[in-house]
């Protein structure tokens, strides 16, 4: 289509984006994965299948290579990062946060 070569193709890619296809691709599907397992609670089956990856063992396998945790064991540190990270201890103070927090707690509709 492009009139070039599937090599040329692949170089040009890596060059601008420093990762090769495969690895791009690799990277995008782990870093999805690993967004829906501290946001989600789907199984590793489901996070696996809708990145890409049919073999939930060759995924939990790729993503420990990459991440340097299992799935299981990054979803558990995200969780408990998570925990620490909604106590109202560690709400920043930007102007634009305390004025979204008193809107919500002054609004008669908050609870509803």
């Amino acid at each position: 289509m492009f009139s070039y070569s599937a090599y040329h193709l692949s170089a040009t890619f890596k060059q601008s984006t420093g990762y090769s296809p495969i690895d791009y691709l690799i990277r995008i599907r782990l870093e999805k994965a690993a967004s829906l397992l501290t946001e989600t609670v789907a199984s590793l089956r489901e996070i696996s299948a809708s990145v890409g990856y049919k073999d939930v063992y060759y995924f939990s396998r790729l993503f420990k290579k990459k991440l340097g945790v299992s799935p299981a064991e990054y979803r558990r540190r995200g969780a408990q990062r998570s925990e620490v990270a909604d106590s109202p201890v560690n709400v920043p103070t930007y102007s634009i946060v305390e004025r979204m927090l008193n809107r919500c707690i002054d609004s008669d509709n908050y609870y509803q």
